[in-house]
């Protein structure tokens, strides 16, 4: 009887075990370092939770969501924002310096000048929100739809190594983040501040269905 109940417990807790993943959370935060050595990519894929089962877009059973990014100098000034659909099992990325979808291609003035001062580093917000009724994205700064869990994302790093290999370049996951209601308002409002003040920041959408491997050394 009691070998019984364990086996009824052990069934029961399989499927709270299955949707308590949190590593794909709506909020996550990662980082860039040593840009003066090589370009950094960032890889992010829609793991299709919101796919009619999960949170299903209203009007949009598929699944899609919108990954807003925004990017900070280490001095906590807002260097771009923009956003990208990803639609579930897709693979898209961003650089930060180099190529057509670099987030860095129209950054706030004197945020590159601080990311510079900071050892070439940046901090990277990514916040998933569901998508408009037709299937597109608001933009990063006006953004208020629901959030969206799925998100899966990495990015890469360069470090200092020793003399016989003097630049080494590592990938980590972001990190899932608690997204308060306060810390959503202030990504979006520091992009529209960035943004209607004429400064630029709106950076360009993602590179579409294909993922970027190791960095190009850029400078």
């Amino acid at each position: 009887m009691i070998l019984k109940a364990l086996c009824s417990l052990a069934v029961l807790a399989v499927p709270a075990t299955l949707f308590a993943q949190a590593n794909d959370g709506p909020f996550q935060v990662n980082y860039v370092s040593r840009l003066d050595i090589g370009d950094a990519v960032i890889n992010i894929v829609n793991d299709g939770f919101t796919i009619d089962g999960g949170t299903a877009i209203p009007g949009n059973g598929v699944g899609d969501f919108c990954v807003n990014a925004y990017v900070y100098s280490p001095d906590q000034e807002l260097a771009s924002c923009c956003t990208c659909l990803t639609t579930p099992n897709e693979l898209d990325s961003w650089s930060l310096l180099l190529g057509p979808n670099a987030l860095l291609s129209n950054p706030a003035p004197g945020a590159f000048a601080q990311i510079k001062a900071g050892n070439w580093s940046a901090v990277v917000k990514l916040v998933a929100t569901l998508a408009n009724a037709n299937d597109t994205c608001p933009t990063a700064d006006l953004t208020n739809a629901p959030i969206a869990a799925g998100l899966l994302a990495w990015s890469t790093h360069w470090h200092v190594g020793p003399a016989s290999n003097p630049a080494l370049v590592t990938e980590t996951r972001f990190e899932p983040g608690n997204l308060s209601a306060g810390e959503f308002a202030r990504l979006r409002s520091d992009c529209a501040i960035s943004v209607h003040q004429g400064s630029g920041a709106f950076c360009p959408g993602c590179r579409k269905s294909g993922g970027l491997a190791v960095p190009t050394p850029s400078l």
